[in-house]
């Protein structure tokens, strides 16, 4: 999950791999649903930086899809826990298949479920993930929002170093993409 959120790709994919096998062992345990979960995050992300290889492509969407219907499948008897996820997946999907309005519609509804049942570290994640889509797509207008809401959940949260990390990652175009905005 650390390599993940930092943005370590590929050694996430390593990671996350070795622990699918071994939760493959503990079939009902909890963390398996953490593990897929970020798997899916992981195979998404990776996807994103593949070029338009087939060969390549096609497991990682693989991965991607099944983490999405398992989770989706667990949403329908406890969305408080997972619908948000559901949609967080969704979003990024949607963002690797440029669909944009889905996307958006995607976090703003993983944002909104993951504060309305207090998942600080995955409301922040989800408002980090829609601030990267923001600025991917030049939006001057939701990239500032996106940014301050994912420092002020990671604060609450009490992960200062991703506070730290979203600020040096972003925080010299975020000033940018306001001054651009002012100017409209």
């Amino acid at each position: 999950i650390h390599a993940y959120l930092f943005g370590k790709y590929s050694q996430a994919k390593a990671m996350a791999e070795s622990g699918w096998s071994i939760c493959k062992s503990f079939p009902t345990w909890y963390g398996n649903i953490i593990v897929l979960f970020y798997h899916g995050l992981i195979a998404l992300a990776l996807a994103r930086e593949t070029t338009s290889n087939d060969t390549a492509l096609s497991p990682l969407l693989q991965v991607a899809n099944e983490a999405i219907q398992k989770i989706y499948t667990l949403s329908e008897t406890a969305p408080q826990n997972y619908l948000h996820k559901y949609h967080l997946l969704q979003a990024e999907l949607a963002f690797l298949k440029k669909q944009d309005q889905t996307a958006i519609n995607h976090y703003d509804h993983a944002i909104s479920l993951a504060e309305q049942y207090r998942y600080l570290n995955e409301e922040a994640l989800a408002c980090e993930r829609a601030l990267d889509f923001c600025m991917e797509r030049y939006d001057v207008v939701f990239t500032p929002r996106y940014f301050k809401r994912a420092c002020q959940v990671y604060q609450e949260w009490g992960a200062l170093s991703k506070v730290t990390h979203v600020v040096e990652r972003y925080g010299e175009r975020i000033v940018a993409f306001e001054n651009m905005s002012r100017k409209r």
